[in-house]
């Protein structure tokens, strides 16, 4: 999608360019985390521990005071799905280890509140419904019709 300057009444293309790696974009998300995402930083780089050997990029609480997992990729992948739910699992069960980094981050009196954590098996089963749970690429979550599937869904049902 192109973007545009605005000067006056007219709109000027501004230049597009990748960024280097996923660092960089992390460098720069984290640094203005609070203008883009409305959220405050919690954590850079967490590690989900031995048992699970995952690193999730970027922990953050919302200005609702929700948690906030965000993951950087370069690349379209199916795999950023399965990662997602990965972490949205970990964070279902792990409350005390992000309440632990979002004190030592934002200091002991925040407040997390974690009525609007998505349970990860109910999304896990609509992802499979969506997308028939296959690797092939060319599947494709339907965005049209009568709710989530579209068309898609309704035929899955029958």
């Amino acid at each position: 999608m192109p973007l545009f300057q605005l000067d006056k009444k007219a709109l000027t293309p501004i230049q597009q360019s990748d960024f280097p790696n996923e660092k960089a974009l992390q460098n720069l998300v984290e640094a203005n985390i609070g203008a883009v995402f409305n959220c405050r930083l919690v954590a850079s780089e967490f590690s989900t521990g031995s048992k699970h050997a995952g690193r999730i990029d970027t922990l953050a609480l919302s200005e609702d005071s929700n948690p906030v997992i965000i993951e950087y990729k370069r690349v379209a992948s199916s795999e950023l799905i399965n990662q997602s739910l990965f972490y949205l699992n970990w964070l279902h069960d792990h409350h005390g280890d992000f309440e632990i980094a979002a004190q030592k981050a934002l200091g002991a009196s925040v407040e997390i509140d974690w009525s609007d954590i998505r349970e990860p098996l109910r999304d896990c089963r609509r992802l499979q419904h969506l997308r028939g749970w296959s690797h092939v690429k060319g599947n494709e979550v339907f965005s049209r019709g009568p709710g989530a599937g579209g068309a898609a869904r309704e035929r899955a049902r029958g």
